[in-house]
């Protein structure tokens, strides 16, 4: 038990010094959206997914994404302190520039899937599944995406995440599709909401708000460029969603917020096609 005291105390000690938020800012958003590009793009980011614990978000669920008891004991305390922390420094009145983002969902979610793409080919490849097979591999990925997946996450990360956090419910507050941005201030906190697809022409938008004159966006953790590019390219290109699945996802008001009528039938169009 005293090591189990002794390794929580290591990591909150850890996190505390990682949450120092004098002159910081917090990239605060779901998986899958870009953040690793804006993590080393800003030199003084902290980049967060989450302040609950992870596995109260099935993003993806297997027998070989279990975590383990310790993780379980340990996590919702971590996670409390740091949730914490945080209002401590709101409540001292300190200013908190956040960073949240947002992403069209079938292709976020198609995303995860490759995230996960290890867990994923060892279960094809443990239930002998061949890996020469290109027909057969697609269609195991599919049967998975629909299977373990959490279709809805992106939608009910801001509920689940940034409201219970910083207080602010993004849907009270006017996103500008065409711009593809949108600046909120709620007490002491300043966040800047930022579209995925629109995240190279707002380079400006995000210097002006971190203070950087000079910031350049750098890319990263693309999924064409890992080791499994060629498979998610092809699985991309042969992989057609139904028409209840694009209903599901796009008659949302995630997707009614963040992006246009216009934008929408683009992206059906895009998937039926």
């Amino acid at each position: 038990m005293q090591k189990w005291i002794n390794k929580l105390i290591r990591k909150i000690e850890d996190r505390k010094q990682f949450l120092n938020l004098d002159n910081k800012v917090i990239i605060y958003q779901m998986g899958k959206v870009g953040s690793t590009s804006l993590d080393n793009s800003i030199s003084n980011g902290i980049h967060r997914h989450n302040f609950y614990p992870f596995y109260n978000q099935k993003v993806y669920t297997s027998k070989q994404n279990k975590i383990n008891l310790s993780q379980r004991f340990f996590l919702p305390i971590e996670y409390f302190l740091l949730r914490r922390y945080i209002k401590k420094k709101i409540d001292k009145g300190n200013e908190i520039k956040v960073i949240t983002l947002v992403r069209e969902p079938i292709s976020r979610n198609i995303s995860f899937l490759f995230q996960f793409s290890p867990i994923v080919l060892y279960n094809y490849y443990f239930n002998g599944g061949k890996r020469e097979n290109m027909g057969e591999t697609l269609r195991f990925m599919e049967k998975e995406f629909y299977r373990s997946i959490w279709h809805t996450s992106a939608e009910e990360w801001f509920d689940q995440e940034l409201k219970k956090v910083t207080g602010i419910n993004i849907f009270d507050h006017k996103f500008d599709q065409s711009q593809g941005y949108s600046l909120i201030k709620k007490n002491n906190i300043n966040l800047l909401v930022l579209k995925m697809e629109s995240l190279n022409d707002n380079e400006k938008v995000i210097g002006e708000f971190i203070g950087d004159k000079n910031f350049k966006l750098k890319t990263d953790n693309i999924s064409s460029d890992k080791w499994y590019k060629d498979l998610y390219k092809t699985f991309k290109a042969n992989f057609k969603p139904t028409q209840k699945y694009i209903n599901s996802l796009y008659n949302t008001r995630y997707m009614k917020h963040f992006y246009s009528k216009e934008e929408i039938d683009f992206y059906k169009d895009k998937w039926l096609s």
